[in-house]
């Protein structure tokens, strides 16, 4: 059997050799193989960054410190700066914190007053409770201080003015518990105070006859270059500015407390809202009221906040009732809008919305981020966003970046909020867009 085997295998591989030609055979033809392109996979796109919705909290600071109510001054770069207890602070627009210092330990800072930058966004300037402040806005460091009661007699309770050149700082001093009837020019190099002016009037009565005593409150720069000063005392007040001196032009009698700044329309005539539950316009020559439909009387509660001014001369402000009223030029009430408590300042954005902090719901929650939308006859909430469980809304205050986002101030609760926003800031139309005119908060 296995030679059988055997045999098999010589026969098969005898044939194989056959097979493949040797020698005298035709080799057979190759056929080429034709050129194929390659397609190559395309990478995918990257994934796109998440859609954050507007008004959503996209970082907080807690515990900046206690009574963080005034309003945060932001640069042209986005950063904000806030003042609460004993520090200054800024934050950039991602919530890194650039820079924090203590310049006085255990000073009162910020409880109401709000940092004002300077024009080239260099200096920042803050007057609180344990003085005047320059600090540099880059790193913090300290310019220099003007303390109380070493330097001044009296507290500071009210957001420093720049002046147009940058040279001088304007600011009242005086608070609620600590009257004050003097308003300061001071060296913006070195802090030193260049003149004093003193309000020589007895305090103004409410209508129950109660004398107000207060103090000389915030100060903008109209654009023919004269202070206007709002006093807690009832006055309005314009003064000129000579260098070393000053000049008082003219003291009206608003016959209330004014615990806001006064704003300034696109024809230059001053609105100021107070306690009386008005708002006046006055002619910034004369120191008059217009009269016509002027004041506008809105007797829904006093008014504590600024008077914000849009494109088209519109006023926006609100009352202690919870009522935010749109007012045109002529002085006619266009609408009003209830909210469930009194509110902070308005701002309008470049998308002519307001933003404000108010109740909005039965929930508990003190504070809800709104924004606003004026249709002309009625006013229409686009969005609101709960952010303060426990401090009152008048207590906090918002400022709107360069890329939209969305700075509020907490209150009670020491805690900078941030929200998105919609890449737009602060309106560039609007004649007064929020209190202080401008992002910097310096009266300009």
């Amino acid at each position: 059997m296995k030679s059988i085997n055997a045999i098999w295998v010589v026969i098969l591989i005898g044939l194989t050799l056959s097979g493949c030609g040797g020698g005298g055979g035709s080799t057979p033809a190759v056929t080429p193989i034709p050129d194929v392109p390659v397609e190559l996979p395309v990478p995918a796109d990257p994934p796109a960054d998440p859609v954050i919705d507007e008004g959503t909290i996209i970082w907080t600071a807690p515990d900046v410190g206690d009574n963080l109510e005034a309003v945060p001054a932001v640069d042209d770069n986005n950063n904000v700066y806030v003042a609460g207890g004993d520090s200054m602070e800024s934050y950039d627009s991602d919530g890194n914190l650039r820079w924090k210092t203590t310049p006085v330990a255990n000073a009162v800072l910020g409880e109401s007053s709000s940092p004002a930058l300077s024009a080239d966004n260099l200096i920042v300037y803050l007057a609180a409770d344990a003085g005047v402040f320059a600090f540099d806005a880059a790193n913090g460091d300290l310019l220099w201080q003007k303390l109380v009661p070493a330097d001044f007699p009296q507290i500071f309770a009210t957001v420093p003015t720049v002046s147009s050149d940058g040279n001088r700082l304007y600011v009242g001093a005086g608070d609620n518990l600590h009257p004050s009837d003097n308003f300061y020019s001071i060296d913006t190099s070195n802090g030193d105070i260049v003149w004093t002016y003193t309000l020589e009037l007895d305090p103004l009565q409410f209508e129950d006859n109660s004398f107000i005593e207060g103090f000389l409150g915030g100060a903008i720069i109209h654009p023919n270059g004269s202070i206007i000063i709002a006093s807690q005392h009832g006055y309005l007040i314009s003064l000129t500015d000579n260098g070393n001196s000053y000049t008082e032009n003219w003291v009206f009698s608003v016959g209330a407390e004014m615990r806001q700044p006064p704003s300034v329309d696109g024809e230059g005539y001053i609105l100021q809202a107070s306690n009386l539950s008005r708002i006046e316009k006055i002619d910034p020559t004369t120191g008059l009221s217009v009269g016509g439909n002027w004041p506008v009387s809105l007797d829904t509660g006093e008014i504590f906040t600024s008077v914000a001014i849009n494109a088209d001369n519109t006023l926006y402000t609100n009352t202690e009732s919870g009522h935010l009223y749109s007012i045109s030029a002529d002085g006619l009430i266009q609408w009003s809008l209830l909210l469930q408590s009194w509110s902070s300042d308005p701002v309008i954005r470049n998308d002519g919305n307001i933003l404000l902090v108010a109740n909005n719901s039965d929930s508990g929650l003190k504070g809800h981020v709104m924004c606003i939308e004026d249709q002309g006859t009625a006013a229409a909430i686009l969005w609101s966003t709960p952010i303060i469980p426990k401090t009152d809304t008048n207590e906090t205050n918002v400022n709107i970046a360069p890329n939209g986002t969305i700075y509020v101030t907490g209150g009670e609760e020491g805690i900078l909020y941030a929200l998105q926003g919609n890449g737009q800031g602060l309106s560039a139309s609007a004649h007064w867009p929020k209190a202080m005119h401008n992002i910097q908060n310096n009266g300009n």
